[in-house]
């Protein structure tokens, strides 16, 4: 027997910066999503950390039932 279910998609953008660290390495930030931030060793590293954050980031505030954020044109100067 099978279950049809809607399932609603969206999808988000977000500016991720990209900061060199003096000891070397990468810190990665998003100006949209205060305290949401990580690093890596090399920037490949920094980009898998950054999407595996935002995705926990994200689903953290579905689960909490908290909006998200809207990037706007400010945020990406």
């Amino acid at each position: 027997m099978t279950h049809d279910e809607a399932v609603a998609t969206t999808e988000h953008r977000f500016t991720a910066l990209f900061e060199p660290d003096e000891d070397g390495g990468y810190t990665v930030s998003f100006p949209a999503l205060p305290g949401c931030l990580t690093h890596g060793a090399t920037k490949d590293e920094a980009r898998r950390m950054a999407a595996e954050v935002l995705q926990g980031y994200l689903e953290t505030l579905h689960e909490d039932g908290m909006p998200i954020p809207v990037e706007n044109d400010s945020a990406k100067a």
